[in-house]
């Protein structure tokens, strides 16, 4: 690259934790395999995340660094001060001539660091949009993300779908704004028959078992509760069907809210007496074995109430496995019911039901939207153009600074 030297990314959930994470990962190990002239640093959080993230392996011009109080920020227990020493330690130390953070409070302290050093700052806020004014009002975050968007001291936004670059918008986000669609690592997820074969052995599952999976962390607004009353109401109206599917919810809890979630989940479970049927958080779902849990599957369910866009959605298209998901904003913006994948209304275990039992007796057509969804997102979704179109933005952002 011509301008570029060192790029400092920021982002507490690295390695991936979540959508965002594998975001960054991708992006910083992207770069970094593509552009040796380029010098990466990635600014992480630091906790026991061993079950739950790839392998780090960093390549020559890849650098991680570690802090807990970047984890610790993200669960209130610890003050921004602190952060945004660290970040203007580091920035000190290498000089970026871009730095891209990917979380809010971590945004606002490298925006404060904006005083101190000459540097491209863009942010991306990775919380999951919602749909109305009342949404917005219910969660006191959103307040601060729109003061950071109004009043922080950054050049550039990135966004990764339409549903937030609306949300920059309304929040008060100043131009330059762009919207660079997530990449998945197309090495990592494909089609893989003998996997499918050998991952459902390890399942003990019978060979016309339906296997449903759920790629989903421990989340109250990733509705799991919203599938478990989905099953609980196929054992009453088809018993048939009930009988031949299998549920796996694969996540990790990341908070305390989710130990109190996932203890709901499991009494929701006792309670439908579906204990033989739904496994939840299931131990071997570490990110770099999602494409075998993916192959083995015979249908992927997002019951999310919000998402961003739906990073598990365009994995399973990528791995020609037929998608349902709710309608909510971020989801119906890559999930076209009927077309490439299909829908039911967010937060109705009734249609959600109703659009199980049509995919196990639907399986050739379920097949031609599973193929559907891997054509739409083949070319669309990849780390290269990503990459590419990040780098072009860095470029454009920094030739203003330094004019």
């Amino acid at each position: 690259m011509k301008k570029l030297k060192r790029i400092l990314l920021i982002n507490s959930e690295y390695p991936p934790i979540s959508g965002g994470g594998i975001y960054t990962y991708n992006l910083a190990n992207g770069i970094a395999s593509n552009y040796s002239d380029l010098q990466l640093i990635v600014l992480a959080g630091a906790r026991d995340i061993s079950s739950i993230s790839l392998e780090e392996n960093p390549l020559p011009n890849l650098k991680i660094l570690r802090y807990p109080e970047l984890y610790l920020i993200d669960q209130g227990m610890t003050h921004i001060w602190k952060v945004s020493s660290i970040i203007k330690g580091v920035i000190s130390s290498y000089c970026p001539d871009v730095v891209h953070s990917h979380h809010t409070y971590e945004s606002f302290a490298a925006s404060l660091c904006k005083q101190f050093y000459k540097f491209g700052l863009m942010i991306t806020v990775q919380k999951s949009p919602v749909s109305t004014q009342e949404d917005y009002q219910k969660d006191s975050q959103w307040d601060f993300i729109s003061f950071l968007y109004k009043k922080g001291f950054y050049d550039g936004v990135i966004v990764n779908s339409k549903a937030y670059f609306d949300t920059a918008r309304f929040l008060g986000a100043r131009e330059p704004i762009r919207l660079v669609y997530y990449g998945i690592d197309k090495s990592n997820f494909r089609e893989d028959t003998m996997l499918r074969n050998q991952v459902r052995k390890k399942l003990c599952l019978e060979k016309d078992d339906f296997l449903v999976l759920c790629p989903s962390r421990i989340d109250e607004r990733k509705g799991i509760d919203i599938l478990i009353e989905a099953i609980a109401k196929i054992k009453k109206i088809a018993p048939h069907v009930y009988l031949k599917m299998k549920v796996i919810v694969v996540g990790a809890k990341i908070s305390d809210s989710s130990e109190d979630y996932f203890c709901s989940l499991e009494h929701l479970v006792k309670r439908y007496n579906l204990t033989r049927l739904v496994k939840l958080g299931y131990e071997d779902g570490a990110y770099n074995k999602m494409n075998g849990l993916y192959n083995a599957s015979d249908l992927v369910v997002i019951p999310s109430l919000r998402e961003g866009l739906g990073f598990s959605a365009i994995e399973a298209m990528q791995v020609k496995k037929p998608v349902l998901g709710s309608d909510t904003i971020g989801l119906k913006e890559i999930i076209v019911d009927q077309k490439n994948g299909l829908t039911f209304r967010v937060g109705d275990p009734i249609q959600l039901a109703e659009k199980l039992i049509w995919c196990f007796n639907n399986k050739k057509k379920l097949q031609e939207i599973a193929l559907s969804g891997f054509s739409y997102q083949k070319d669309k979704f990849t780390i290269s153009k990503m990459v590419k179109e990040h780098l072009s933005f860095y470029e454009s952002v920094i030739s203003v600074i330094r004019d």
